[in-house]
């Protein structure tokens, strides 16, 4: 069984076979070919196929009128339950009680879409409540692949299924991370491009509406994970490629203040 983690470099391969460039290792620089091809497939670039953005108006039109029937509570409200209910998802989850996990993980996305369409009504979204929303998120997606992982009776190939999920997010936690604050520190972050959201991130093939179909796989299909485990796994590795192409066409430009029309808001 390949580690899902190679899905990445076997499409690379193949796209260099059937473009007829040389294959991109060794002494020329991947990142170089990558950067520079015109021939590269539209799914490796920022503007690829990409479903968050198509996702994220739908939550919003959705969860709209329950913000505004709710927009009396505090924000943070949400946040707080939200993180409690996610890691009730984790523990159903350790439990083997897919239909309550299943259960608490749609609630848990639904709370987590409240706490900003909510403190956008009342006028008072914060810094700190992005702050709290992004970690409280963090904690809830490492602990329900942990417990699937970790739950009695695991296969060892679903717990190493599950280590190379944890390191791709990992990666991709700083693939986002880090353009995310060059974009702020060059004042072409949130504010100016109008977005919703705290921070503003290079879109991917993987972000937040993928996860969370993803995440409901888990639970609805569990004798499926290790096969979920390894497909999330390289489709995130395929999403950092894409971040790190779009960094190096944004971020190579020594001239560049502003961001190039690739980006887009993104939320993990």
């Amino acid at each position: 069984m390949p580690g899902s983690g190679s899905l990445g470099v076997v499409l690379l391969t193949r796209w260099a076979q059937l473009s007829g460039n040389r294959c991109p290792w060794g002494r020329t620089s991947l990142l170089r070919v990558i950067s520079r091809s015109k021939r590269w497939p539209a799914i490796f670039t920022s503007r690829g196929v990409v479903f968050d953005p198509v996702l994220r108006p739908l939550k919003d039109r959705t969860l709209g009128p329950l913000a505004r029937t709710l927009q009396g509570v505090p924000p943070g409200v949400f946040t707080g339950v939200g993180l409690v209910v996610g890691l009730g998802a984790a523990f159903a989850a350790w439990e083997n009680s897919m239909l309550l996990g299943f259960f608490l993980w749609v609630l848990n996305r639904i709370l987590d879409g409240l706490d900003g369409a909510v403190a956008r009504l009342r006028g008072t979204p914060s810094d700190l409540g992005g702050f709290f929303d992004l970690v409280a998120d963090f904690l809830v997606y490492a602990a329900i692949p942990v417990a699937f992982a970790l739950r009695p009776g695991a296969p060892l190939e679903l717990v190493r299924a599950a280590v190379i999920l944890l390191a791709a997010f990992y990666v991709n936690g700083a693939s986002w991370m880090v353009p995310a604050a060059i974009l702020e520190k060059r004042g072409a972050g949130t504010g100016p491009r109008g977005e919703h959201t705290s921070i503003s991130v290079p879109e991917g093939l993987i972000s937040g509406g993928e996860t969370v179909v993803f995440y409901s796989l888990f639970f609805l299909m569990p004798t499926r994970l290790v096969t979920l485990f390894q497909l999330l796994a390289g489709l995130t590795t395929i999403t950092i490629i894409q971040r790190v192409v779009w960094g190096v066409r944004e971020f190579g430009q020594k001239s560049s203040t502003s961001p190039t029309a690739e980006i887009g808001p993104s939320r993990e």
